[in-house]
């Protein structure tokens, strides 16, 4: 083989274009394609290039960037179709696996009543106001809202941390909390000590529910999820509760069912905690 039929890859020679072969040459540690394969998933620093600190998530994205020129080589291609044919099922399996799957539905359907005790959907409470949402988008600028609070919209790429909140958090980050299913208390810190304290009673131990002052609202206690709002009497109004049991999760958000931690915010009084560092 030519000089010019070799390439550079760091401080390793490969053969470029060189064809598969299943003689003995191929098994080989040696051999041009497993020098390359050995070449693209090489260590990066000592150890694997996972995104764990400063400058980490460089290092995975070259460990990528080398991942997805390796499946254009040969060895790439058949790789990526030994992996997708392993993935295909049968006909008669996908029909099988469809059949199960509709009646695990309707088994379900069938022992599920109408109202919440029976497993069914809570009853949506009276004076929930229904909004159209246009745009989800992820910005780093603020957002204009129509309503205060707002219910959906344009927002932060990250989220609040569900939990009960004693200062006020940021829309663009708790509308992303919206996005995901979870359904926002507000209120106004003038309805006093003692309704703050019956909401955090009320509220302790809800799943996927942010609490926290507003005091730009007009009514003393809203509920919001996405795409839905409720302003209340007080803190004692028991629609409080079949709000957030309608609309938690509920079929509005656009994303139900994603996580609601992991983003910024550490209950009652840090808001940013966790928020990352400019880069």
């Amino acid at each position: 083989m030519s000089k010019g039929e070799w390439g550079q890859f760091g401080s390793r020679s490969v053969a470029v274009g060189a064809p598969l072969r299943t003689s003995a040459s191929w098994v080989s540690p040696n051999a041009p394609q497993w020098r390359l394969l050995r070449w693209l998933l090489r260590p990066s620093s000592g150890h694997w290039p996972i995104a764990s600190g400063s400058g980490e998530w460089r290092a995975s994205l070259r460990w990528w960037n080398r991942w997805l020129s390796f499946r254009k080589w040969p060895i790439g291609a058949w790789w990526r179709r030994s992996s997708r044919a392993s993935m295909q099922w049968s006909d008669a399996g996908r029909r099988a696996v469809t059949g199960l799957v509709a009646v695990v539905v309707l088994s379900s359907v069938v022992g599920c009543g109408g109202d919440k005790g029976s497993g069914g959907a809570a009853a949506v409470p009276d004076g929930v106001e229904s909004l159209t949402i246009t745009n989800r988008e992820h910005t780093d600028v603020d957002v204009d809202y129509p309503t205060v609070p707002p219910a959906g919209g344009d927002h932060l790429g990250i989220w609040h941390n569900c939990g009960l909140y004693t200062v006020e958090l940021y829309d663009e980050a708790a509308v992303h909390s919206l996005e995901h299913g979870a359904v926002w208390i507000t209120y106004r810190p003038d309805i006093g000590v003692s309704g703050i304290v019956s909401l955090n009673e009320i509220l302790s131990g809800e799943d996927k529910v942010l609490l926290s002052p507003h005091p730009d609202q007009t009514a003393g206690v809203v509920a919001t999820a996405w795409a839905r709002r409720l302003e209340l009497e007080g803190p004692d109004d028991s629609r409080l509760m079949a709000f957030v049991e309608a609309f938690r999760d509920g079929d509005a958000a656009p994303e139900p069912g994603v996580s609601c931690s992991r983003g910024i915010g550490e209950p009652p009084a840090n808001p940013l905690a966790g928020l990352p560092p400019r880069p």
